[in-house]
């Protein structure tokens, strides 16, 4: 595991808002920021200024005890990379745990769960939280990976089954989506509480998306969108029995994976339910051009590429959409 040292912080003193760290009279909850450093950076947050915590957020949630983190995770998008990062609040800072080190013992029994509010930039930010995990913890507990939104909202880890004495990873998290841009993420409020966790039910929390689940009360960036393709193919010579489909990099090319029906004349559709993201795709059919339609260059997601390289662009979001009617091989 690769590390990056830290300074030691709120470790011996009162700091944020919860009580005096190291002292036998602590009682439930517990501030996590106030006995323990967000010091443990992991993955590509590993190295230096990866991520950043600006300690700072434009706004508190919950009951603003500990202090409230901005972290921006830049992705290093190089070759052989990690592809994810994350951060360990540890006691004391940077104690990985096998170093012999002791953890915190002020955390009082009988804690239930590890209570805190997250959100993210943009929305759509899939996230783990954690607490325990390092060597001389003996318990590790988690979320399952969550979909932010913008909205700072409250989730919990149920601490029920397990037992604690020293604990060295008070909480943590971990993002391995690789994009280009930053991810920025919220943590506010982090508590050990001896009440129960809220039952979370992962699952699509959007009213909009085609697998919206109504039971679900914990976002798992599992949203589908219904996306309706047409293709007129007039002028190809394509029988009603033609195996007429969309090959996208949502289903990395697929021969007659996709399938589109013949609705009227010459038009083929289908509606299929999509994950937001950015695709190329192109029209597809047994009978024609060995399978596929040569996108025009002043249509295609990159002019720059030879006649079979070019796509179509497809943008989901997080709406339902139809695509304009097309002909085949040619720009709307």
């Amino acid at each position: 595991m690769k590390k990056l040292l830290l300074p030691m912080l709120c470790l011996a003193v009162s700091c944020g808002s919860g009580g005096i760290a190291g002292t036998s009279d602590a009682k439930l909850p517990i501030a996590v920021d106030d006995l323990f450093a967000a010091s443990g950076y992991e993955g590509e947050g590993a190295t230096p200024n990866a991520i950043t915590d600006a300690n700072a957020c434009p706004q508190r949630a919950g009951d603003k005890k500990g202090k409230c983190h901005k972290f921006t995770w830049q992705p290093l998008n190089v070759a052989g990379e990690l592809g994810w990062a994350g951060v360990i609040w540890q006691f004391p800072a940077n104690n990985w745990g096998d170093t012999g080190q002791l953890g915190q013992t002020a955390i009082p029994k009988g804690a239930q769960s590890i209570s805190f509010w997250a959100w993210g930039a943009q929305g759509g930010e899939t996230v783990q939280f954690l607490g325990g995990g390092l060597p001389g913890d003996g318990f590790s507990v988690s979320t399952v990976p969550l979909a932010l939104t913008t909205v700072p909202t409250q989730y919990s880890i149920s601490l029920s089954k397990i037992t604690y004495g020293t604990v060295i990873g008070g909480f943590g998290w971990v993002n391995n989506v690789h994009g280009s841009g930053p991810v920025v993420i919220y943590v506010d409020d982090i508590e050990w509480k001896a009440d129960a966790a809220t039952t979370a039910t992962p699952g699509c929390t959007d009213a909009g998306a085609s697998n919206y689940n109504a039971a679900a009360t914990a976002d798992d960036g599992t949203c589908l969108y219904l996306v309706t393709f047409q293709v007129d193919m007039t002028g190809t010579n394509t029988p009603p029995t033609a195996k007429v489909q969309v090959r996208s990099t949502f289903n990395g090319f697929c021969a007659d994976c996709n399938l589109l029906s013949l609705s009227t004349g010459q038009t083929w559709t289908s509606a299929l339910p999509l994950k937001p993201g950015t695709y190329g795709f192109k029209y597809a059919t047994d009978a024609t051009q060995a399978g596929f339609e040569v996108v025009p260059t002043a249509c295609s997601s990159d002019a720059s590429l030879t006649d079979n390289d070019r796509t179509r662009k497809l943008v989901v979001t997080a709406a339902s959409q139809t695509l304009p009617l097309v002909k085949f091989g040619a720009c709307p």
